[in-house]
């Protein structure tokens, strides 16, 4: 029977750390949440992550860290942890903004490699134009979400800096480069990967699709909060009440894609015994 995870943090000298066979990286807490509450986590303390856990039991040879949201923060994370603990490889797991046509909240999108998105900041020259995932990776994504019967689509993941709200340019952005979703960590963390030689994965899944736009600011706070508390939803509402059919929507869409997400972390978690028994 699995625990959950304790609630205090420690701390753990690297010298002493577990062998890591597989680091999962999400950019917010509420992406971890049903991985943690459904296995056995232990908090560590790990400069440069918002929070890390150590995983024990059935969870044995897994490490979880929480990045924060952005570049900066996904690039720290993933450097600190593969310095501190050496994963065997990586998946970047959490939400991502659906680009291809026929998407719907809750279905998964693997990258098969990441670019940053056309018109955005110019990069540094010394970064990719593409970074590539790893293939076994990928094909682990497909297996387990076959496995568990989620809707998928396998493909170019793009790399924003900011989230893409309207309707009128996630469509834009997906037919231009026919990426199949957007995130703001992905491609950062596998510039890292890429860098240490560390095999690498996104596997993230679809909160607002191409055909729905969503405020700016509610975007952030909504998914921020993991859209579980009444009260700030109704305040939100209260304040803006021609927003609310996208707020409604917005919760429901959160909802499935964190039943998504839990369920696909855990069955990636088990697949590693069964792969190793195959």
């Amino acid at each position: 029977m699995r625990t959950s995870l304790h609630t205090g943090s420690i701390s753990m000298s690297p010298n002493n750390a577990p062998s890591i066979e597989l680091a999962i990286l999400v950019a917010i807490p509420q992406e971890a949440q049903g991985t943690l509450r459904a296995g056995q986590w232990r908090p560590v303390e790990l400069p440069g992550t918002v929070a890390a856990y150590v995983g024990e039991g059935a969870e044995a040879g897994a490490f979880l860290a929480v990045s924060g949201v952005g570049p900066a923060m996904a690039t720290d994370t993933t450097r600190a942890v593969l310095r501190e603990y050496g994963p065997g490889a990586v998946l970047s797991m959490g939400y991502a903004g659906g680009l291809a046509g026929g998407q719907r909240p809750g279905d998964l999108v693997v990258a098969a490699s990441h670019a940053p998105m056309p018109g955005g900041d110019p990069l540094p020259p010394s970064l990719p134009d593409l970074v590539p995932t790893d293939p076994g990776m990928v094909g682990t994504a497909i297996r387990v979400a076959t496995r568990l019967g989620l809707s998928h689509k396998v493909g170019l993941m793009l790399a924003s800096n900011r989230v893409l709200a309207s309707s009128e340019e996630k469509v834009r952005m997906g037919l231009e480069t026919g990426a199949v979703g957007v995130d703001m960590e992905s491609y950062w963390m596998g510039v890292v990967c890429q860098e240490s030689g560390v095999p690498f994965v996104t596997a993230r899944v679809v909160v607002d699709t191409a055909e729905h736009a969503i405020p700016v600011s509610v975007a952030r706070r909504a998914l921020g909060a993991g859209l579980k508390r009444p009260w700030p939803l109704a305040f939100r509402v209260a304040l803006a009440p021609w927003g609310a059919p996208g707020l409604v929507r917005l919760s429901r869409a959160a909802a499935r894609a964190r039943a998504t997400l839990t369920a696909f972390g855990l069955a990636w978690l088990d697949d590693r015994g069964k792969a190793d028994d195959a």
